[in-house]
């Protein structure tokens, strides 16, 4: 016990640092905005404003035009409340109280760590290095009790029946833990998995289930990206997690779907998000209709070219108009629906869409990007987020390229730097 507490002691100040760089880096609209929502008083409504809710829905494309010609989509529903995201409070509190725990993760991407073969899905409880382990043993012995402390509750809460595998020591280097799709702290680099296994789960019913004990049927019944990850969850090659990620004040909890196919070369030129989706149209979800709150549901694009005179010669929405601070374009209006390119030329060329205050569905041809200039057979090595994911098999970078984290930091920037002083919205119990 004297180890536990001096480890808590040692780690307090590096754990809130790594949760709030893993919320913020990961996918973090969530808790980088809604820490705002807390923390702030709620100001009366008036039309116009700009609100914020803890529940945020976003869709994510990758093009990779570098010589793979894959595309890859996924669809995440995160929030930081646990009246949205229905997690156990005392399964929340027991993790945040755990100085070493950097998140619990489950997902059916086969071969989540080495040994895990493709036929189970996984459980894995991350946390850092037990500074009182002496050598590699005694670290994995440590971390597996610390685990196994956690993991009844954690399969009483989700429905999941996974049992002990093995503890995975990762490096600083190591690149395995990004098929969780979560960068840094939270995937497990630099830290340590603690195992669990299952029999492999379809995707589609895994989706169903979890949502269902996760999601207040007040969301599941508004539709909006709930129904469009249902849909990508019946892909084929689509495969899921979910993901809690403590911090110190809270919880960040996120469901994600992915689905990854390759796109033929000669029509790379034209982005069709939605189609490259497999959807017929997109819609925001109705939880959202008693205000407005522009930036809880947002589409994201990042294509990666091989050569650097690659640009947006078109798209089928308008830019919104926007000002540069910091280095970073800022939209200065949200109540009209747009992209936002920033870069709009290049190597990795990055979109963002908002829907504005009267914009809720978009259908095919509503999101079309047209690149111009440069080729799209182009060798040279290409990647998102600082992966290379230039020769990869589809199949292993379906989680990988969700972590867009420049694309997702922005989101929150754009709230911290020009929207404050948001109105709060949360689901009834």
């Amino acid at each position: 016990m004297a180890g536990v507490t001096r480890a808590a002691v040692t780690l307090a100040s590096r754990r809130r640092a790594a949760a709030a760089a893993a919320a913020c880096a990961a996918v973090a609209v969530a808790a980088c905005l809604a820490a705002m929502s807390y923390a702030s008083p709620a100001p009366a409504y008036s039309q116009g404003e700009v609100g914020l809710a803890t529940f945020h829905e976003g869709a994510t494309i990758l093009v990779d035009r570098t010589g793979s010609h894959n595309v890859s989509a996924s669809v995440t529903l995160q929030s930081t409340s646990l009246l949205e995201m229905r997690v156990p409070q005392s399964l929340e509190k027991q993790l945040r109280d755990d100085a070493l725990i950097t998140a619990v993760v489950v997902t059916n991407q086969g071969r989540c760590v080495l040994g895990v073969g493709d036929d189970e899905s996984c459980v894995l409880v991350n946390m850092e290095r037990d500074p009182e382990a002496a050598g590699i043993v005694s670290l994995q012995d440590s971390s597996r009790e610390r685990a196994d402390a956690h993991i009844g509750a954690i399969n009483e809460a989700l429905d999941t029946d996974a049992s002990y595998h093995s503890v995975f020591v990762h490096s600083g280097g190591d690149t395995s833990g990004a098929s969780t799709g979560l960068p840094g702290i939270a995937s497990g680099r630099a830290t340590v998995s603690v195992v669990y296994v299952m029999p492999m789960a379809d995707t589609d019913w895994m989706y169903q289930n979890m949502s269902s004990i996760l999601l207040p049927g007040q969301i599941r019944e508004s539709g909006g990206f709930y129904d469009a990850a249902r849909i990508l969850a019946a892909h084929d090659n689509s495969k899921m997690l979910f993901a809690i990620i403590p911090s110190d004040s809270g919880s960040l909890l996120q469901l994600k779907v992915a689905s990854a196919r390759p796109v033929n070369a000669s029509a790379a030129d034209m982005v069709r998000p939605l189609e490259m989706m497999g959807l017929e149209k997109l819609e925001r979800s109705g939880y959202f209709s008693s205000g407005f709150y522009p930036l809880n549901s947002v589409v994201q694009v990042a294509i990666s070219s091989a050569d650097a005179e690659v640009s947006v010669s078109g798209s089928a929405q308008a830019e919104l108009p926007t000002r540069v601070v910091d280095g970073e374009k800022i939209p200065t209006d949200v109540t009209g629906d747009g992209w936002i390119f920033d870069p709009d030329r290049g190597k990795l060329i990055h979109a963002k869409y908002i829907f504005g205050q009267q914009k809720t569905l978009l259908e095919p041809g509503d999101l079309e990007i047209v690149l111009a200039g440069g080729g799209n057979n182009g060798g040279a090595a290409g990647g998102i987020g600082g992966v290379d994911i230039t020769g990869t098999q589809t199949d292993e970078q379906l989680m990988v390229v969700i972590a867009v984290v420049a694309i997702a930091a922005a989101v929150a920037i754009f709230y911290l730097r020009g929207y404050s002083g948001a109105r709060r919205r949360q689901a009834a119990p």
